[in-house]
């Protein structure tokens, strides 16, 4: 999922409750950077956001 698209829809987000801080180094740098601020809880504690959950508009 890309930066955008999570911030887009912020209202189904929710926490995840077992949370991996891994380490991928197969991800493009956006990826990274994104992944980066999930992992250290940058944008919100432990947040998850289902792909179910996107709108399709």
């Amino acid at each position: 999922m890309d930066r955008i698209t999570l911030l887009e829809h912020r209202e189904p987000w929710t926490t995840e409750p077992t949370p991996t801080r891994a380490e991928l180094s197969r991800l493009s740098p956006e990826e990274a950077g994104l992944y980066d601020d999930l992992r250290y809880d940058s944008l919100s504690a432990s947040l998850r956001l289902e792909q179910e959950r996107l709108r399709f508009s």
